[in-house]
C-alpha cells in the first residue's frame, strides 16, 4: 500500500484494520488467562496504530517542493550568520552568545526539501517527524545563507518564517529567518531544545537537505 493511498483510509477502513489485528492475537492464545492478555495487547496496538495512522492523515510537515529542483552550489564553509550583515538588516545577538559563529565543513551541490508546518509542534517534535537521525537535516551556516540569497521565493513571508537546522560545537540550533513586507531578512536563532510549540496556523516552513 502506497503512502497516498494510506493517506486516504477512512476512519472505518483503519477500524477493520485494527480488529483484524486483534482477532489474529486473539488465535495465537486462546486461553482465558492469555485471551485477555492478547487484548490488553490488542488495545495497546489499536492505541499506537491510531497514532500512526493520525499521523499518516495529519503529517507534522507537509512537503510543499515535491517535483521542485531546489539546489544549492558547493561551499566552503567559511560563511556564518552572525557576520551575514550584507544579507540580514537584523540578526540575533545570540549568534555569538550561543557561541554559533563558527566556520561549518565544505560541502558539495546539496538539493533540498521544503515543508509546511501542518500541526502545532515543538522542533524536537518537528525535525523528528521526518527521522530520529538529526544530523540529516542540517544545513552548514554557508549554505542556509545562499538558499536565503538565491531561493528567497521560497521563503515563508507575510512577517512569518522558515525554519533551518545546523549544528555547531556539537550541539543543534534552529536558524529562524523572516520576511517583513518591506522585503528586509532577519535572522534568529534557537537552541534546538526549546519547549516552545509552534502554532501551524502561522504556516511556518522548515527547508532541509
Amino acid at each position: 500500500m502506497s503512502t497516498k493511498e494510506k493517506l486516504m483510509m477512512t476512519s472505518n477502513q483503519k477500524k477493520q484494520i485494527l480488529r483484524v489485528v486483534e482477532d489474529k492475537l486473539i488465535k495465537l492464545n486462546p486461553s482465558r488467562t492469555g485471551a485477555q492478555t492478547v487484548l490488553k495487547k490488542g488495545k495497546e496496538l489499536q492505541v499506537k496504530f491510531g497514532e500512526i495512522f493520525s499521523e499518516l492523515l495529519h503529517p507534522i510537515l507537509k512537503l510543499i517542493s515535491e517535483g521542485e529542483s531546489i539546489i544549492l552550489d558547493s561551499e566552503d564553509g567559511t560563511k556564518t550568520l552572525a557576520k551575514a550583515k550584507d544579507l540580514f538588516s537584523w540578526i540575533d545577538s545570540d549568534f555569538n552568545n550561543y557561541g554559533t559563529d563558527q566556520k561549518g565543513a565544505p560541502t558539495k551541490e546539496t538539493a533540498l526539501q521544503v515543508y509546511e508546518m501542518n500541526e502545532d509542534a515543538t522542533f524536537s517534535k518537528m525535525f523528528g517527524s521526518l527521522d530520529s537521525d538529526l544530523t540529516k537535516f542540517c544545513l552548514t551556516q554557508a549554505q542556509i545563507k545562499q538558499f536565503v540569497k538565491r531561493h528567497k521565493n521560497w521563503l515563508r513571508g507575510e512577517g512569518y518564517g522558515t525554519f533551518f537546522l545546523f549544528e555547531s560545537n556539537n550541539q543543534f540550533f534552529v536558524a529562524y529567518v523572516d520576511v517583513h513586507s518591506d522585503d528586509a531578512l532577519e535572522v534568529s536563532v534557537h537552541r534546538f531544545e526549546n519547549s516552545n510549540v509552534w502554532s501551524a496556523d502561522d504556516r511556518h516552513q522548515v527547508v532541509v537537505p
